[in-house]
């Protein structure tokens, strides 16, 4: 495989994989606007890790039929605070709960097979998981996976400028 080839290949994947992690509106929560829905517990939140995939809770509402999920900064504001992760352990069904959830995820509230995810959780009037703590969990992870790929980017292209000086000094 010529150097040109390797070369285009790695910078795709690495283009790749970072279009597929830093989908900041899907995947990190970073200040879009939030919508808040008041709710009756149907399913308690339930623990689910996958294989390969991060781990999160997921309960369903009364009032929609697709499930709720916390993950990623929400779900690491549960691991991190032991008063959080119980008072979601002591919900109950037909509790009313304040659910905050971004904007855009308001027009899949209808369909089953949608998961939303729960940027924030109040319960009588007393905050679970606070939006502004999940957008400095989330902004942390994005800007730790944006800074990975700029060096990974600045790695590649000192190394492929290189390869590539070497290539045109021999002709």
């Amino acid at each position: 495989m010529s150097i040109f080839k390797a070369g285009s290949l790695l910078l795709l994947i690495a283009i790749g994989v970072f279009l597929l992690i830093c989908r900041t509106d899907a995947y990190y929560y970073t200040g879009q606007g939030l919508t808040e829905i008041n709710v009756s517990v149907k399913e308690l939140p339930v623990y689910y890790k996958p294989h390969k995939e991060e781990p999160y809770y997921k309960f369903t509402v009364a009032e929609y039929p697709c499930s709720f999920i916390i993950i990623r900064g929400s779900y690491d504001i549960l691991t991190d605070h032991d008063s959080a992760k119980a008072a979601l352990d002591a919900m109950l069904p037909m509790d009313t709960i304040t659910i905050n959830i971004l904007e855009a995820d308001r027009n899949i509230l209808g369909e089953r097979s949608n998961k939303v995810r729960v940027i924030g959780l109040k319960k009588n009037a007393s905050y679970i998981i606070n939006p502004e703590e999940v957008k400095t969990a989330d902004t942390k992870w994005f800007k730790i996976t944006l800074t990975g790929f700029v060096g990974l980017l600045i790695t590649y292209l000192v190394v492929f400028s290189r390869a590539v000086w070497r290539w045109v000094r021999k002709d």
